[in-house]
């Protein structure tokens, strides 16, 4: 059920999630990329239960090899859509460069193990792609106007940071989410002085 519908809608050309799935298992079939790309779900998104899918690119993709990693995360934060896109043509680049890049490319997959999750926060996504709210930054998490127990409603408002429903997870890194930022720092002692923006308990 929805609590408000605040229609919009976004150019074709921003992946949805069964898009991004769709093109990622499409390149895990071709042959040639066997060998330098792995497709895991590294874990779930918490409302809706949606994969959430990573992409590794090395060389000896099936092998834990004693080499520097790098992680580029396309969407924390649900309106976050370009940088999907931004993960996407990573991807390919590293599969499929330009000529002139091969070079480049291929040290960068013989000498690191390259990790690509083109969306952190899937709940989120839809709620974007879906034309609800295009300034949607959290999760789906369910809550109610009156505390943390659910409601089985997706309460939400279509103007930045009114929301009932939702965590935003960029705040909720287990190293330093709150250094030197007060604003919107989580208040144990009253619920409803936290508009549901900075944290949320649990692991």
């Amino acid at each position: 059920m929805i609590g408000v519908v605040h229609s919009e809608s976004l150019d074709d050309r921003y992946h949805s999630y069964g898009e991004i799935v769709s093109l990622i298992d499409s390149l895990s079939n071709i042959e040639e990329y066997q060998n330098i790309m792995l497709v895991d779900t590294i874990g779930y998104s918490s409302l809706e239960n949606i994969p959430i899918i990573a992409v590794k690119i090395s060389d000896n993709v099936t092998v834990k090899e004693d080499e520097p990693r790098a992680l580029f995360v396309g969407q924390v934060h649900a309106e976050e859509i370009l940088g999907i896109e931004v993960v996407l043509s990573l991807m390919m680049d590293l599969l499929d460069p330009r000529p002139e890049d091969y070079s480049h490319m291929n040290i960068l997959r013989s000498y690191l193990e390259i990790w690509l999750i083109p969306s952190a926060n899937p709940d989120g996504l839809g709620v974007v792609h879906d034309g609800l709210d295009v300034t949607y930054r959290k999760n789906k998490t369910d809550f109610s106007p009156e505390g943390v127990t659910p409601n089985g409603v997706f309460d939400f408002e279509p103007s930045i940071g009114n929301d009932v429903d939702g965590v935003d997870l960029n705040r909720n890194f287990g190293f330093n989410w709150t250094f030197g930022d007060t604003f919107l720092v989580f208040d144990e002692t009253d619920y409803d002085a936290e508009p549901h923006e900075a944290r949320a308990g649990g692991p």
